[in-house]
């Protein structure tokens, strides 16, 4: 069996993470959806979305589960250019969580930016920052994560990283 190449396991995350993106969009908003779309035709194809999720969550330092309410925004564009398309993403989540286990409260930040140039070559970059700062004594979450990858036309990836951090303060 061969060993598998860096866009091997740079696929597999882009998958993933469509598949997470799919997740997002598919659930129903309680808020009534807002859009903005330009007046008159244009290259970009705009897609802004702001509705309240609630949904549950385990913490990574504490290990118990959570109770989220958060308002959650969408930003999506894509344009075309002469080399092929340009996707950027911007995402946030700011809210509430309660722990299912001890009742302690939490302001929740999450930012998601992610920027897809599909042409002659491929660029990928995508940033999440997650916070979970707690009210009292309770520990704090901090989670951020990177990864990038380039790949050539002839699909030789000559770009690639990832990199992820979890900080658990008291």
């Amino acid at each position: 069996m061969a060993d598998p190449s860096p866009l091997d396991g740079a696929l597999k995350k882009l998958a993933l993470l469509s598949a997470v993106c799919l997740i997002f969009a598919c659930e129903s908003p309680t808020m009534p959806r807002t859009s903005s779309v330009p007046v008159k035709p244009a290259a970009a194809v705009v897609y802004n979305v702001r509705d309240q999720r609630v949904a549950g969550v385990i913490n990574d330092c504490t290990g118990e589960g959570f109770a989220f309410d958060v308002t959650f925004s969408d930003l999506l564009g894509v344009t075309e250019n002469a080399n092929g398309f340009h996707a950027t993403r911007h995402a946030s989540i700011h809210g509430q969580a309660v722990s299912l286990l001890t009742g302690a409260t939490y302001n929740v930040s999450d930012v998601i930016n992610m920027t897809l140039d599909i042409g002659a070559a491929d660029n990928f970059t995508f940033q999440d920052r997650f916070i979970m700062i707690g009210m009292g004594s309770v520990p704090n979450e901090v989670a951020h994560f990177q990864t990038h990858y380039t790949v050539t036309p002839n699909g030789d990836v000559t770009s690639s990283y990832d990199h992820f951090t979890l900080q658990c303060q008291e």
